[in-house]
């Protein structure tokens, strides 16, 4: 089965602009627990992203998937800053296990919905 990036319908205000990662019956999700050095809420899937997929890599045993993604950095000290600030992207190796098995291995965030680059 192939992973297949679905996108939110564009008036769905919170999730507009993003993907969900799904194989088969299996929706994904991205764990603060494989995002290191950045927030979860940083990581953006880049619109034409090639998929791994990773047998018996998630806690039940289910494949995971990777993919290669960035995570955005802002360097801004004030939180309403009166110019938007400069961003960059550092690159992230992303891993995406199946939602029923999150949060099995770190507290922490994760998303479904994932922002497109």
């Amino acid at each position: 089965m192939d992973v297949v990036a679905r996108h939110a319908h564009p008036r769905a205000d919170a999730v507009r602009g993003c993907v969900a990662l799904t194989r088969g019956p299996l929706v994904y999700c991205v764990e603060q627990a494989d995002v290191v050095g950045h927030s979860v809420e940083d990581v953006r899937v880049a619109p034409d992203a090639a998929f791994e997929v990773l047998p018996g890599l998630a806690p039940s045993g289910l494949p995971a998937v990777r993919t290669q993604a960035s995570a955005v950095v802002v360097d801004v000290a004030e939180p309403y800053p009166a110019q938007a600030p400069a961003e960059r992207r550092a690159p992230v190796k992303l891993t995406a296990v199946p939602y029923a098995d999150w949060g099995n291995r770190a507290p922490g965030p994760m998303r479904v919905w994932v922002p497109v680059a």
